[in-house]
């Protein structure tokens, strides 16, 4: 990610599971450093996906209401 491209984002957000068969949370601790990314982990869900029990994001539509002043 370029110098520009980090400036054109105002706020970065990554969720994650703690319980993830896909990616690990140490992988996804690296990506949010290196976006520059407040970070957020989730207990007790596996990868995000119904599949896996996960049909509704209620953590990501809270941070959602936030930023569009819901």
């Amino acid at each position: 990610m370029s110098i520009l491209q980090k400036k054109q984002i105002a706020t970065r957000f990554l969720l994650f599971s703690c319980h993830d068969p896909y990616v690990s949370p140490p992988k996804s601790v690296l990506l949010g450093h290196f976006i520059n990314a407040q970070m957020q982990e989730l207990k007790h869900v596996r990868h995000f996906m119904q599949s896996d029990g996960f049909d509704e994001f209620k953590q990501l539509w809270d941070i959602l209401k936030i930023l569009l002043h819901y």
